[in-house]
C-alpha cells in the first residue's frame, strides 16, 4: 500500500512539473522575439503554446497569435490591438484591462476567462465565452454577428453564456445570433445594438440601456427588463419571441 502512495504521489508531481513546463517559450523568451521582430514584419507566435504563463502588461500589438494557447495564462494589461488570435484557446487566462482593440478573435475559446475593463472596441468575435467575466467591458461597434453565409459547419456564433457583462458597452455591436442565454448584463450599455435572432432567455438586463436596440425575432422567455431604459424604441419588437414570457416591471 505504501509503495502505490509513494508511486501515486510521484506520478502527480511528474504531472505537475509537465504542465508548469509545457510553454513552447517563458516570459523572456517573448519579450525578445517581439523585440527582434523586424520592423516591418508581425511577431510570430502562430501555432505556439504559452499556456500558463505570466505575460502581463506585454505589448503584442499587430503580432501573429493565430491558433494560440494562452489557457490560464496572465495578459492582464497587455497590448492585443490588432492582433490576429483566430482560432485561440483562452480558457480561464486574465485577460483583465487589455487592449484588443481591433483584434480578430474567430472561433477562439474563453471559456471562464477574466476580461473585465479589457477593450474589445471593433473586435471581430466569433467563439465561446461561457462563464466569462466582461465586467466594465468595451465591445463598442464589435462585430460578433453570425455569418449566415459561412455557416457549413453549423451554427458559428458568439456565445456569452452565463457570462457577466455588468457595465459592460455594448453600444452598436452586432449581435445577430448571439447566444446569451442567462447572461447578466445589468446597467450594461446596448444602444442600437443588433440582437436579431439573439437568445436572450433568461438574461438579465435590469438598469441597462437598449434603447434603439433591435430584437427582431430574439428569444425573450423569462429575460429580466426591470427598470430597463429605451424599451419603447426597441425595433422588431412584433417579431420577438416569448415577449408575453419577459419580466418587465
Amino acid at each position: 500500500m505504501r509503495k502505490c502512495i509513494v508511486y501515486a504521489v510521484a506520478s502527480i508531481a511528474l504531472t505537475s512539473w509537465s504542465l508548469a513546463f509545457a510553454a513552447d517559450y517563458t516570459r523572456e523568451d517573448v519579450i525578445r522575439i517581439i523585440q527582434q521582430a523586424p520592423a516591418n514584419a508581425r511577431p510570430d507566435f502562430r501555432d505556439k503554446d504559452l499556456s500558463g504563463l505570466n505575460l502581463s502588461g506585454i505589448d503584442f500589438h499587430g503580432a501573429d497569435l493565430h491558433s494560440i494557447d494562452l489557457r490560464g495564462a496572465s495578459l492582464a494589461g497587455a497590448n492585443l490591438a490588432d492582433a490576429d488570435l483566430d482560432l485561440g484557446l483562452f480558457n480561464d487566462a486574465d485577460l483583465s484591462g487589455t487592449t484588443l482593440r481591433g483584434a480578430s478573435l474567430f472561433s477562439v475559446v474563453m471559456k471562464g476567462a477574466d476580461l473585465h475593463g479589457a477593450d474589445l472596441s471593433g473586435v471581430r468575435l466569433i467563439g465561446d465565452l461561457s462563464r466569462a467575466r466582461l465586467d466594465g467591458a468595451v465591445l463598442k461597434d464589435a462585430h460578433a454577428g453570425a455569418d449566415m453565409r459561412n455557416q457549413s459547419m453549423g451554427l458559428m456564433n458568439a456565445v456569452f453564456r452565463n457570462a457577466s457583462l455588468r457595465g459592460a458597452d455594448l453600444s452598436g455591436a452586432d449581435l445577430t445570433h448571439a447566444d446569451l442565454r442567462f447572461a447578466v448584463l445589468t446597467n450594461a450599455n446596448l444602444r442600437d445594438v443588433n440582437l436579431h435572432f439573439a437568445n436572450l432567455a433568461g438574461a438579465d438586463f435590469t438598469g441597462a440601456d437598449l434603447t434603439g436596440a433591435n430584437l427582431s425575432q430574439a428569444k425573450t422567455t423569462a429575460t429580466v427588463f426591470r427598470r430597463t431604459r429605451g424599451l419603447d424604441t426597441l425595433r422588431g419588437l412584433d417579431s420577438v419571441r416569448g415577449w408575453d414570457r419577459a419580466i418587465r416591471e
